[in-house]
């Protein structure tokens, strides 16, 4: 049995979706816009959602590297103590 292909989404339904996939873990903009593309139904519909997203403050890649970096800092330690 093949696998369910997920309906494509419209401008509002990408917004929540945006949300969700936001609220599990963070994302760079990059990230964010090619699962967007991939589940829009129109694809001119994803670059004003990132920009919404960026004005709310909600999609930083500044912000989003840095956590990335002390994280992998964090986890990984920096090298022989």
């Amino acid at each position: 049995m093949a696998p369910r292909k997920a309906k494509p989404l419209e401008a509002a339904e990408l917004e929540a979706y945006a949300a969700k996939l936001l609220h599990a873990r963070a994302l760079s903009a990059s990230e964010l816009r090619d699962r967007l593309r991939r589940r829009a139904a129109h694809p001119e519909d994803v670059d004003p959602v990132i920009a919404k997203f960026r004005q709310y403050g909600f999609l930083d890649d500044r912000k989003f590297a840095e956590a990335f970096a002390a994280s992998r800092l964090e986890s990984r330690g920096v090298g022989k103590a």
